[in-house]
């Protein structure tokens, strides 16, 4: 009963007609006028206890109904048990005072959010399974669910978040119908089955189309499979702007990678974007992909993946694979065929299966020297594997819902690329600064001899290089393939007192970075507010006939040999020379027990 009078001195002083005599002792804090009010109104009998509760400030109906009139609309009482929806209350302490009365009178506990901790998922990539719902719904409610409970109950809050994947397709034409509105130009395509069964869907947005002139003719394609009702695969095709970041071309969503699929979506990226002089194609080793591209784009060279071709060749050839992966890089990325001829000449001799291999690709398809146009630095499709990752999390979600992620994914890189463009003022992008800031250093020590108004000898020690500048080329090879100036023509340039800038690609400026996103991208509507003509409506699209292959389901690519780096090495133990252990726990006898 001791803090009956500390919640009394917090309250405002109220005139009550009755008790006037306690109030001076109840905003009183002596220990003398306590003891006044414990001798003065308390008993040892309940009435005694009640009419002392009375007294104190939780009395009778009457006692709050004055205190509420004396703020008409606003609760004051702290011991108010009526609660209705709006109700305002004078302050925090009123409210609360009113609910821990009620909840001790109706016996139960309130739930409030602490501000003080945020809970976070530490492994979001870990399925929350209907056993975890179980548990969780039995610590949390006290409720016990079967398993098929807490499975329904698992599938209906997915569907409330993804959508229902049957409606997911019915709402295409629609979704594709305001595409064509807020971005005209946009290249999109539907393609049906003859039963109105959904079989290809292709978008390129105007933006990407316009963005893609001032880019470098590469053109990088990759599919990824999805873990949808329907599955499915998706295809993208992407390129590299003039700062180095990853443009989106296009995008597809396909009931399965084969050659018809993937030679339709070469079709489309052709009526799309057409064919540009000096245009290359890069991708893995996938035959589907190699057969599609050679049919649509018959005079477009086609390059293979120079990691996704190591991997072949290690998996094929065990033979020495640290050394052949230095050797294979160094004949990837090499600038001159002497250096090339010579790598070829010690992988030969390390094992001549792996020289006839790459032979029978043709060293067109993965070395930079042999290429039929220049492929720059594009070795490799890691900046479609880049995106591909980026969608890791959206594989799950019903075929409109990933569309949409993906137009936002182009919109969102869209505009952060287009504002690091607009407030940088550097000639040369910040990647392709640091490759000339390198090769100046370089030059510094060279020596320059000319020869004519335009081809001079450079010297580094005993070797020695020609520089044309008006050809833009040099016999190391880097001045025409980097399309940048290498070290020897930067030195030419020095002793000339001449500007680099006329001697790099456009394709690295600015001025193609701003011209590449001139274009913005506005949001999409919401879909409350489409207005889609009858036509439309009244198309019908219908999922794919599912299949379901064999063997348990895979929600993880099978991953390559040496993809998560090299292999540890074996452990040896230094008692009795075997491996796979150690000498501390070695179970063989050791060599000075046996003597």
């Amino acid at each position: 009963m001791a803090k009956y009078p500390l919640c009394v001195t917090t309250t405002e002083p109220v005139n009550l007609e009755t008790n006037s005599t306690l109030i001076p002792l109840l905003c009183s804090d002596t220990s003398e006028d306590m003891r006044v009010i414990h001798n003065s109104y308390f008993s040892n009998t309940f009435n005694g206890i009640g009419e002392a509760i009375g007294l104190i400030g939780f009395g009778s109906c009457e006692e709050v109904d004055e205190l509420e009139e004396l703020a008409p609309g606003i609760i004051v009482n702290p011991n108010h048990s009526l609660f209705e929806k709006d109700q305002v209350y004078k302050n925090k302490y009123v409210l609360t005072s009113a609910l821990k009365r009620h909840s001790i009178l109706k016996h139960f506990q309130f739930k409030t959010t602490r501000s003080s901790s945020i809970s976070k998922c530490a492994e979001p990539d870990v399925i929350y399974t209907p056993k975890d719902i179980q548990r969780d719904m039995l610590a949390e409610y006290g409720v016990r669910l079967t398993y098929m409970q807490a499975w329904r109950a698992k599938e209906a809050a997915l569907e409330l978040v993804r959508g229902d994947p049957i409606q997911s397709y019915a709402k295409l034409p629609s979704y594709f119908h305001i595409l064509e509105a807020t971005y005209p130009g946009s290249h999109i395509r539907l393609h049906k089955s003859e039963d109105d069964r959904f079989l290809y869907a292709f978008v390129a947005l105007f933006t990407s189309i316009k963005g893609w002139e001032y880019c470098r003719p590469i053109v990088v394609v990759d599919g990824t499979f999805l873990k949808g009702a329907y599955k499915g695969t998706l295809l993208t095709a992407n390129t590299l702007d003039a700062a180095g970041s990853i443009l989106p071309l296009a995008y597809a969503i396909v009931d399965l990678e084969n050659d018809a699929s993937w030679r339709w979506f070469f079709e489309q990226f052709r009526d799309a974007f057409g064919q540009r002089l000096e245009m290359c194609i890069v991708s893995d080793r996938h035959a589907s992909i190699i057969k599609a591209a050679s049919r649509v784009y018959d005079e477009v060279p086609h390059f293979a993946c120079m990691w996704h071709l190591l991997q072949n060749i290690m998996k094929n050839f065990r033979k020495s694979q640290q050394r052949v992966t230095e050797l294979f890089y160094s004949m990837a990325k090499t600038y001159t065929m002497t250096e090339f001829n010579q790598c070829m000449t010690i992988v030969e001799k390390i094992d001549k299966r792996i020289k006839d291999y790459l032979l029978n690709i043709g060293y067109n398809k993965w070395s930079r020297v042999h290429a039929e146009v220049n492929r720059t630095w594009m070795m490799t499709s890691n900046i479609a594997e880049s995106v591909n990752s980026r969608t890791r999390h959206a594989k799950v979600l019903t075929v409109l819902h990933l569309l949409e992620f993906m137009r936002q994914l182009v919109q969102k890189w869209n505009n952060n690329n287009r504002s690091k463009a607009t407030f940088s003022g550097f000639h040369l992008r910040k990647k392709y600064e640091n490759i000339l800031r390198r090769n100046k250093t370089a030059s510094e020590k060279l020596r320059v001899i000319e020869t004519n108004k335009y081809v001079y000898t450079v010297l580094d020690g005993i070797t020695q290089f020609t520089v044309c500048l008006h050809q833009r080329t040099c016999t190391c090879g880097r001045f025409q393939l980097d399309e940048l100036p290498c070290p020897h023509a930067l030195a030419v340039l020095t002793i000339k007192h001449t500007g680099y800038e006329k001697y790099c690609s456009d394709y690295y400026t600015r001025k193609n970075l701003l011209l590449t996103y001139q274009f913005q991208m506005d949001p999409l509507p919401d879909e409350s507010t489409w207005n889609t003509p009858t036509h439309v409506l009244e198309e019908v699209v219908l999922p794919p006939h599912g299949k379901r292959p064999p063997g348990r389901p895979k929600n993880k690519r099978h991953t390559q040999l040496r993809e998560d780096g090299f292999k540890k090495a074996k452990i040896t133990c230094s008692n009795c020379g075997q491996q796979d252990h150690n000498r501390k726990t070695c179970k063989n006898v050791r060599p000075y027990d046996q003597e």
